[in-house]
């Protein structure tokens, strides 16, 4: 034991799912909801693909009046900034980084948002089922498997709405 305790990383499940909720809507887009990244700020979870198309989609969409958010924290401090660079000068006013938020707050949050995942690769996001069992509206990267035909995920639907 004393030669692989050190060698062993434990980490917690992304996500604590409580199959006994009562799935609501989805968060209706005509309230304008918070457009919100939950993942760490990594590479593979594609934060830089959530803001360029976040921005976009804002810059498209004057009427839109939500803000957009990165509830997630920065392992790698220098890609994190990186990030936070592709924010356009013109949105700075509406995006707001929320990395340290608790259980309770991040649930709250979630609930009433629009919640992008962008990852592009993973083999289940336990994350992306929650949001959508909080009432999420979700929105999927579709290269990613874990979001494909075979997985439950069906377009225009949320899933906390079917059976699974």
């Amino acid at each position: 034991q004393e030669e692989w305790s050190q060698r062993v990383v434990c980490h917690a499940i992304p996500a604590v799912i409580d199959f006994h909720l009562t799935p609501p809507s989805a968060t209706p887009s005509s309230l304008d909801p918070a457009i919100v990244f939950v993942s760490t700020l990594e590479r593979f979870e594609r934060p830089d693909l959530f803001l360029r198309g976040v921005a976009g989609f804002m810059q498209a969409n004057p009427d839109y009046s939500g803000t957009m958010i990165l509830a997630g924290a920065g392992l790698d401090q220098v890609y994190a900034a990186q990030v936070q660079r592709l924010v356009p000068s013109s949105l700075i006013e509406r995006v707001r980084g929320e990395p340290a938020l608790g259980r309770r707050e991040l649930e709250a949050l979630i609930s009433r948002a629009t919640v992008v995942f962008s990852r592009s690769y993973g083999s289940v996001c336990l994350a992306a089922l929650e949001a959508s069992l909080l009432g999420a509206r979700v929105i999927l990267n579709e290269k990613n498997k874990a979001f494909g035909d075979a997985t439950g995920w069906i377009d225009g639907i949320n899933l906390s709405l079917i059976h699974i």
